[in-house]
């Protein structure tokens, strides 16, 4: 398996239950094996550093949505791919990045507020594959067309 994003991914849609326009922004995991199926991946935001300062964010292990499905652990079939909710911003406050995460408590959502650099490193665990991970930096700006995910 591996972890990727094309520049410039994201998808716009009406975030419920607030009603309020959203722009999602996701990382691809790839499963390259032509034979295999990947059981049971989890996401995870690993670590997150603040480049303005150098400092490490404080945060709690949890796990993180999968694109258009709503249990937090997915197979990703042979040959295949699936995305994970890096993040999205409400359209009239995109300096404010939210997490859709599974958890019932405040305490577990990643304290990251732009405008802002951030270095951001994502996992991806699974029964059968190797852990893989990923180092974006992430732009945050008070301009939604700003935000900026790249590979590291």
């Amino acid at each position: 398996m591996i972890i990727e994003r094309v520049s410039n991914q994201y998808s716009d849609a009406l975030r419920l239950p607030e009603r309020k326009n959203a722009r999602f922004f996701h990382i691809l995991v790839k499963n390259l094996n032509p034979h295999k199926h990947a059981r049971n991946c989890y996401a995870f935001l690993e670590t997150a550093i603040n480049l303005s300062n150098g400092e490490n964010v404080q945060l709690e292990v949890v796990e993180f949505k999968w694109a258009g499905y709503v249990l937090p652990n997915a197979t990703i079939l042979p040959s295949s791919q699936r995305a994970i909710d890096a993040f999205f911003v409400f359209h009239d406050t995109p300096h404010t990045p939210y997490f859709n995460i599974y958890s019932d408590s405040g305490h577990f959502v990643p304290p990251i507020k732009g405008p802002g650099d951030f270095l951001m490193t994502y996992s991806v665990i699974s029964d059968n594959f190797t852990t893989v991970k990923k180092t974006f930096r992430l732009h945050l700006e008070d301009k939604l067309d700003g935000i900026k995910l790249v590979a590291n």
